[in-house]
């Protein structure tokens, strides 16, 4: 898949990785938020990223890390979108639908209201909802932006 010109949706997983140098996924993910950083890759997420990062950072142990990465995470050029009630009803109504968790199902809300269709991401189950593209930080890490 050949990244879009317009902005791509930041899943947490892709800075989970990059920050605990994941060796499946550590230097994709970097490069993807290096793209992002230099302005080659524009980025959207929701707010909910931050506390997902942060919440995954304290179950493998690294408490002592989370308001440093949190911190970096909102200062890089991301445009966050706000949790509302209209998306979180929406996202529940897609995880539904997509057997996916609430979570993964919010994200894939904010997407379509912020009409971004391309999620970069580990997570496959967001294969499974026919509104988004999945693509594999592997995969952008492969193509020149």
């Amino acid at each position: 898949m050949v990244v879009p010109p317009n902005a791509v949706y930041l899943d947490s997983n892709v800075v989970y990785y990059a920050t605990s140098a994941d060796r499946i996924f550590g230097t994709a993910c970097s490069r993807v938020l290096e793209a992002i950083q230099d302005g080659r890759l524009r980025a959207i997420a929701s707010a909910l990223i931050v506390a997902e990062v942060a919440n995954t950072m304290r179950r493998a142990g690294k408490e002592k890390s989370m308001e440093r990465v949190a911190a970096a995470l909102t200062s890089m050029p991301v445009r966050f979108y706000d949790v509302t009630d209209a998306l979180a009803l929406e996202g529940i109504r897609l995880a539904r639908e997509g057997h996916l968790t609430p979570y993964d199902g919010i994200h894939a809300a904010t997407m379509l209201a912020a009409q971004v269709q391309v999620i970069v991401s580990t997570d496959t189950d967001f294969d499974r909802l026919s509104q988004v593209q999945r693509l594999d930080p592997r995969a952008f890490a492969t193509q020149s932006v």
